[in-house]
């Protein structure tokens, strides 16, 4: 019985270079991909957090946009207590609209 090992005689065809195979650029290749899932996975961790305020059940005032919890949060809060007690603020992160549902849709969102 002959046994014949694939993966040894490629190696040797692809370290020979007069076996007419092209030799692949692994090392641009890698960082390709790495600089690729970089610029993705940069994109996705961006977080956006919109203060609210808003009088127990009726229609929520936008304070404003912020790029961290801590500074929502220390708007809102601030703003709401400027308002007086029935008033609430609440931070909502990465919203975005929902066309179907007619309304944004957010990843989070946390009473202060």
């Amino acid at each position: 019985m002959i046994k014949i090992n694939i993966a040894s005689s490629l190696r040797a065809q692809r370290s020979n270079p007069e076996s007419g195979l092209p030799r692949r650029p692994v090392g641009l290749l890698a960082m390709t991909v790495l600089m690729f899932l970089t610029l993705l996975i940069s994109g996705c961790i961006k977080e956006e957090w919109v203060g609210v305020v808003y009088y127990k059940g009726n229609n929520p005032l936008h304070i404003g946009t912020f790029s961290s919890f801590e500074e929502c949060r220390r708007v809102t809060g601030y703003k709401a207590e400027g308002m007086g007690e029935f008033y609430e603020g609440t931070c909502l992160r990465n919203c975005n609209y929902d066309f179907l549902l007619g309304q944004d849709v957010c990843k989070e969102a946390i009473d202060i």
